[in-house]
């Protein structure tokens, strides 16, 4: 008979989170990880198997978190331009000064598991399909200055938004950043179209 868990799973995770998104994925030992998340070495072993399985789960939890922030701001609400100033008014300096875990792996690559990369690639395509179609969706309804093409843009914005995280890390650039970003989208918007 198993033995009962003498930890929170979720909670584990998120101080893992919390401890590759201080450190890094290379200078994040077994001990560091130990340590942060009170899980005993044995636990730890059997849950994830080590390192790598326990960077993974920490990336999924991580994923899981990102992507309800972007649906509570790209799904279900406001839709075309609208949607989108909305989205990147909720980023604040104060937000992007930490960073994003995903960024940082990925300034890891030729060290983190090659499941990660795939994952963050996944995640990083669905939160593109999200702009592409609220941009999609301002073509159609006249919104788009004539000539853009909302797939390009969407690469663009998906590129803007993992900048800003770079740029924010910067205290003299983080909000001009934010500014920067909604100065863009307005550039976007047609003649005719809702500034909004």
């Amino acid at each position: 008979m198993a033995r009962p868990r003498t930890y929170h799973r979720d909670e584990a995770l998120d101080q893992a989170v919390d401890a590759f998104w201080a450190s890094g994925y290379t200078a994040t030992t077994m001990r560091t990880l130990l340590a942060a998340t009170g899980v005993p070495p044995a636990s730890l072993y059997a849950e994830f198997g080590g390192k790598d399985g326990l960077f993974l789960a920490a990336l999924d939890r991580y994923i899981e978190a990102g992507r309800r922030a972007y649906e509570s701001t790209l799904c279900g609400g406001e839709e075309g331009m609208a949607a989108l100033r909305g989205h990147f008014a909720t980023y604040t300096p104060e937000g992007l000064a930490r960073g994003c875990l995903l960024v940082n792996s990925l300034g890891e690559r030729d060290e983190i598991p090659a499941e990660a990369l795939e994952r963050m690639d996944a995640f990083f395509a669905w939160v593109r399909a999200q702009y592409a179609r609220h941009l999609e969706l301002a073509a159609a309804r006249g919104q788009l200055r004539s000539g853009m093409d909302p797939d390009a843009l969407a690469s663009l914005l998906l590129a803007l938004d993992q900048g800003l995280v770079v740029a924010g890390k910067l205290p003299s650039e983080g909000g001009k950043a934010l500014e920067g970003v909604q100065g863009f989208l307005g550039l976007l918007v047609s003649e005719g179209g809702s500034r909004l």
